[in-house]
Protein backbone atom coordinates (compact mmCIF):
# COMPACT_ATOMS: atom_id res chain seq x y z
CA UNK A 1 0.00 0.00 0.00
CA UNK A 2 1.11 3.05 -0.92
CA UNK A 3 0.60 6.24 0.78
CA UNK A 4 2.06 10.03 -0.37
CA UNK A 5 1.46 12.41 2.34
CA UNK A 6 0.86 15.30 0.09
CA UNK A 7 -2.65 14.09 -0.71
CA UNK A 8 -3.38 12.81 3.05
CA UNK A 9 -5.84 14.92 4.89
CA UNK A 10 -3.69 17.24 7.99
CA UNK A 11 -4.96 17.10 11.45
CA UNK A 12 -4.10 21.01 12.96
CA UNK A 13 -3.14 21.31 16.60
CA UNK A 14 -1.73 24.17 18.64
CA UNK A 15 1.61 24.78 16.97
CA UNK A 16 1.98 21.24 15.14
CA UNK A 17 -0.09 19.24 12.52
CA UNK A 18 0.34 15.65 11.23
CA UNK A 19 -0.60 13.42 8.41
CA UNK A 20 -1.69 10.00 9.70
CA UNK A 21 0.48 7.54 7.23
CA UNK A 22 -0.77 4.07 9.06
CA UNK A 23 -3.35 3.63 11.63
CA UNK A 24 -6.18 0.70 12.00
CA UNK A 25 -8.85 3.02 10.84
CA UNK A 26 -6.51 4.22 7.45
CA UNK A 27 -4.70 1.43 6.92
CA UNK A 28 -6.10 -1.26 8.82
CA UNK A 29 -2.57 -1.64 11.05
CA UNK A 30 -3.79 -3.25 13.56
CA UNK A 31 -1.01 -3.14 15.94
CA UNK A 32 0.67 0.41 15.06
CA UNK A 33 -0.06 3.81 13.97
CA UNK A 34 2.65 6.37 12.31
CA UNK A 35 2.03 9.82 11.87
CA UNK A 36 4.28 12.49 10.06
CA UNK A 37 4.55 15.61 12.30
CA UNK A 38 5.72 19.08 11.82
CA UNK A 39 6.32 21.60 14.92
CA UNK A 40 5.85 25.73 13.79
CA UNK A 41 9.06 27.09 14.99
CA UNK A 42 9.71 27.13 18.88
CA UNK A 43 6.86 24.78 19.21
CA UNK A 44 6.31 21.44 21.14
CA UNK A 45 3.94 19.16 22.55
CA UNK A 46 3.01 19.41 26.65
CA UNK A 47 4.33 17.14 28.41
CA UNK A 48 2.47 13.32 28.62
CA UNK A 49 1.97 10.13 28.09
CA UNK A 50 1.34 7.27 26.71
CA UNK A 51 -0.59 3.77 26.85
CA UNK A 52 2.13 1.84 24.95
CA UNK A 53 5.89 2.94 23.52
CA UNK A 54 6.36 5.86 21.04
CA UNK A 55 9.69 6.06 18.42
CA UNK A 56 10.18 9.39 17.25
CA UNK A 57 12.55 10.06 14.19
CA UNK A 58 13.57 13.75 13.50
CA UNK A 59 13.29 13.93 9.73
CA UNK A 60 14.50 17.28 9.80
CA UNK A 61 15.46 20.07 12.30
CA UNK A 62 16.07 20.39 15.94
CA UNK A 63 15.34 20.92 19.07
CA UNK A 64 14.63 19.38 22.83
CA UNK A 65 13.38 16.19 24.50
CA UNK A 66 12.35 15.79 27.63
CA UNK A 67 12.17 11.95 28.68
CA UNK A 68 11.15 11.37 32.68
CA UNK A 69 12.62 15.62 33.49
CA UNK A 70 15.74 14.72 31.60
CA UNK A 71 16.49 16.87 28.56
CA UNK A 72 18.44 16.33 25.56
CA UNK A 73 19.30 18.47 22.27
CA UNK A 74 17.61 16.19 19.03
CA UNK A 75 18.46 16.84 15.59
CA UNK A 76 18.24 15.99 12.19
CA UNK A 77 18.19 11.84 12.52
CA UNK A 78 17.94 11.79 16.51
CA UNK A 79 15.79 8.97 17.27
CA UNK A 80 13.55 9.21 20.90
CA UNK A 81 12.16 6.65 22.54
CA UNK A 82 9.42 6.63 25.23
CA UNK A 83 8.41 3.68 26.76
CA UNK A 84 4.44 2.72 28.15
CA UNK A 85 4.03 5.39 31.27
CA UNK A 86 7.13 7.57 30.84
CA UNK A 87 5.93 11.51 30.45
CA UNK A 88 7.96 12.88 27.65
CA UNK A 89 7.73 15.81 25.62
CA UNK A 90 9.27 17.41 22.23
CA UNK A 91 10.21 21.25 21.37
CA UNK A 92 10.92 22.55 18.27
CA UNK A 93 14.09 24.72 19.34
CA UNK A 94 15.04 26.29 16.01
CA UNK A 95 13.35 29.45 13.77
CA UNK A 96 12.33 26.78 11.52
CA UNK A 97 10.18 23.94 11.17
CA UNK A 98 10.48 20.51 12.74
CA UNK A 99 9.26 16.97 10.89
CA UNK A 100 9.21 14.10 12.72
CA UNK A 101 7.75 10.56 12.17
CA UNK A 102 6.13 8.74 15.29
CA UNK A 103 5.48 5.45 15.90
CA UNK A 104 3.02 4.04 18.51
CA UNK A 105 2.32 0.71 19.48
CA UNK A 106 -0.34 0.11 20.26
CA UNK A 107 -1.61 2.24 17.86
CA UNK A 108 -2.51 6.06 18.84
CA UNK A 109 -6.76 6.13 19.42
CA UNK A 110 -7.83 8.03 16.26
CA UNK A 111 -10.64 9.31 18.74
CA UNK A 112 -7.51 11.18 20.40
CA UNK A 113 -6.68 12.52 17.51
CA UNK A 114 -9.87 13.55 16.49
CA UNK A 115 -10.46 15.47 19.66
CA UNK A 116 -7.27 17.15 19.63
CA UNK A 117 -6.63 18.28 16.14
CA UNK A 118 -9.03 19.68 13.50
CA UNK A 119 -8.77 17.90 10.47
CA UNK A 120 -8.10 19.82 6.91
CA UNK A 121 -9.15 18.14 4.13
CA UNK A 122 -6.30 17.26 1.23
CA UNK A 123 -6.72 19.31 -1.99
CA UNK A 124 -7.92 16.76 -4.62
CA UNK A 125 -5.92 17.15 -7.31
Amino acid sequence: MLRNPGELDKWQGAGRSMKILASPEETGTANLSVLLVEFEAGQGTPVHTHDGVEVMFVVDGEGTSVEDGKTSKITTHSVVVAPKGVPHQIVNGSGAKMHMITIYTPPLPGSYIQANYKKVPAKKV
